[in-house]
């Protein structure tokens, strides 16, 4: 097998078309050039450069084939120096997210437009689904981040680093046309009377939304459960009942007067918050690395 160090000295004096100015570039003396063509020689058993002008670097036909190659080996190499550095860098390699649905609908698809108008060579792969799962699509390693939405600003795990982004509050919303966006104000005792379109049944925002719901003696009625906010809002914007969502997943569409925020008066605040996930051991790529510094710098958008 070849030497490393042989065959770099041939093609630096390849591309030099001298011993002495390759022994320049190299930082070595033109001795120790010639030392290791002559090696290289040796090893192949053929000679590289014609004798008679051998210190101009003039190459036999055996070390124009050999250079053909020499040149591919090098250009490769770079190519593989620049690669690696744009990869640390957040040039290249992939980034892989798991998110809740209510993120999904609200800040992460211009946060993504962002990250990928900058790394435009990192692949994306995006997984969507409830808090429980995305949880556990991160600790088993399944993706390197995840969105959830939490009833507190951190997770209480030590597998997690956790990032707070945002924090929002939950509001019922109804039809334009309903009968209680009429209403100047709507009390506990309205909401009762009035079919109720369910998110996340056994989730931790439904539980967190029903302990609410006991402690101020409401006892909505359910006639549609729901686990997609996009089937939610239609639903909701059809007429087939009012719901209770997050704001950020909706303010779109109220801000379109697809839907209509009620004004609840007797009901205290549901305040959820928007958290980054990722495991304490994931490493720090490029890709990831840029990820994670654009979504601190985004949060201070969201704050």
């Amino acid at each position: 097998m070849m030497d490393l160090k042989q065959i770099e000295v041939f093609n630096k004096v390849c591309e030099s078309k001298s011993f002495s100015e390759a022994a320049k570039e190299l930082y070595v003396t033109q001795p120790t050039v010639s030392s290791h063509i002559k090696s290289l020689e040796d090893k192949l058993e053929v000679q590289l450069f014609r004798r008679k002008d051998k210190s101009q670097g003039t190459l036999t036909d055996a070390g124009r084939l050999l250079y053909s190659y020499t040149s591919q080996i090098f250009s490769l190499i770079k190519e593989a120096e620049s690669t690696i550095s744009n990869y640390k860098e957040g040039l290249n390699g992939n980034l892989s997210i798991a998110t809740s649905y209510t993120v999904l609908n609200s800040f992460l698809p211009n946060l993504l437009k962002k990250y990928k108008e900058k790394f435009l060579s990192v692949e994306l792969i995006l997984h969507s689904g409830v808090t429980d799962n995305v949880i556990k699509m991160v600790s088993n390693r399944e993706v390197q981040f995840g969105f959830i939405r939490n009833a507190t600003p951190s997770l209480i795990d030590p597998t997690f680093v956790t990032e707070c982004i945002s924090s929002d509050q939950s509001i019922f919303i109804c039809a334009p046309n309903h009968k209680l966006a009429r209403l100047k104000e709507v009390r506990t005792k309205d909401i009762n009377q009035v079919p109720i379109i369910r998110i996340g049944k056994g989730t931790g925002y439904w539980n967190q939304v029903s302990r609410m719901f006991q402690s101020n003696n409401v006892q909505p009625k359910v006639t549609m459960e729901l686990n997609d906010i996009f089937a939610v809002k239609k639903m909701t914007e059809l007429g087939l009942g009012i719901s209770f969502v997050p704001q950020m997943a909706v303010q779109e569409d109220l801000n379109k007067g697809n839907l209509f925020k009620l004004n609840i008066t007797d009901l205290p605040p549901v305040k959820r918050y928007s958290l980054l996930i990722y495991r304490k051991d994931l490493i720090l790529t490029g890709p990831n690395q840029s990820f994670i510094e654009l979504v601190n710098k985004y949060k201070s958008f969201l704050a």
